[in-house]
């Protein structure tokens, strides 16, 4: 089975735009953008539940560490369209987190 959270969606007709999934800490921080495939029909995306590296800072920080265990935003957005739900993250004991 996949590592993380898988994000499943639904895609009604093929337009050319992009998928873009953002995942946000509850507080509004970002910590993870996602891109998908745009095709139509019934997708999914998963999630590794570690930052992205266009979110990370290049030099020094905690580098690819699981994130804290909480809820996080996960926000879709295709076309127009887009649509948030929420996650929440449980970590096994004795994985390092940041």
């Amino acid at each position: 089975p996949p590592v993380g959270a898988v994000i499943n969606f639904w895609i009604k007709e093929y337009t050319g735009d992009a998928v873009s999934i953002a995942i946000k800490t509850e507080s509004g921080i970002p910590v993870a953008n996602l891109s998908a495939p745009r095709t139509a029909g019934l997708s999914r995306a998963v999630w590794n539940l570690k930052p992205t590296n266009d979110v990370l800072t290049p030099y020094g920080g905690q580098g690819q560490a699981f994130l804290s265990p909480g809820t996080y935003d996960v926000t879709m957005s295709y076309g127009g369209v887009t649509e948030t739900q929420k996650v929440k993250i449980e970590i096994a004991p004795g994985l390092k987190t940041r």
